[in-house]
């Protein structure tokens, strides 16, 4: 059986540098802006990486173009990319930065956001990665000396600065460590991606691709009664596409 090819991806941005009149609620303007927001590093791993291998590239490493240029490769690569809150935050970076620095947009990619499936079939008192990954796989996020980080990589002195991209590293690569396991736990509640698909075999389990199902009741809708799968493995439900012959009476139309 051939898969698709699932990249789990994070990356890390800079913060606006301006000028303000008020520490309190400043309005600030276009014109007062110094020095725009930008993708200073990113992370990734493919699935089904063995151990905890995780690719990484910042500017602090690699020159700019270079960096965000790995990242398109990766990204033009995957069939399926995974991220947490990706869908607002981390794939329309990607596409404004490839854009402004004359990159080439990747190939169309299926993409699934963990922070979406969390806040539609969850009932969790925070949406944050650290409390989803603690309550699901009891592991988290690593912890970091805050706004301080972001200031010291970017502008401290070379020692402090060193060690602030080694803290960052570890913060951004474990971020993305987190997505995988969270992705095969949060399988059974993603429609978006059909193993059926990658496959030859004429019964998979659409959620991941096994083969090990047992047929569970009817799927009734207005057209008729399909049979109803669920996977042994990850726990996901499917039904077959054709209807179940049936001898009794057709039921008459509501309409």
């Amino acid at each position: 059986m051939s898969e698709p090819k699932i990249l789990y991806f994070d990356l890390e941005t800079s913060p606006i540098v301006a000028y303000t009149f008020s520490l309190f609620k400043p309005m600030i303007g276009i014109d007062q802006i110094i020095e725009a927001p930008r993708i200073i590093c990113w992370s990734a791993r493919w699935h089904g990486t063995k151990g905890k291998k995780v690719m990484f590239s910042s500017e602090y490493e690699s020159e700019r173009y270079d960096m965000l240029l790995e990242l398109r490769n990766l990204l033009d690569e995957a069939d399926v990319v995974v991220g947490y809150n990706s869908d607002n935050f981390d794939i329309p970076w990607v596409n404004e930065q490839f854009l402004t620095s004359g990159i080439e947009l990747p190939s169309p990619y299926t993409k699934i956001d963990l922070y979406k499936l969390n806040k539609k079939h969850l009932r969790m008192p925070s949406g944050k990665l650290d409390y989803m990954a603690l309550n699901l796989i009891g592991d988290r996020k690593v912890a970091h000396s805050g706004f301080r980080l972001w200031r010291d990589c970017l502008s401290a002195p070379g020692p402090v600065r060193d060690k602030a991209w080694k803290e960052m590293k570890a913060y951004a690569m474990k971020d993305t460590l987190l997505l995988e396991p969270l992705f095969n736990i949060m399988r059974p509640f993603i429609t978006s991606l059909n193993y059926g698909l990658y496959t030859d075999r004429e019964w998979v389990c659409t959620h991941c691709g096994s083969g090990n199902l047992q047929a569970r009741g009817f799927r009734r809708t207005t057209a008729g009664k399909y049979q109803r799968y669920q996977c042994n493995d990850c726990g996901g439900w499917s039904s077959d596409p054709k209807r179940v012959a049936t001898t009794t009476m057709r039921p008459m139309s509501n309409v």
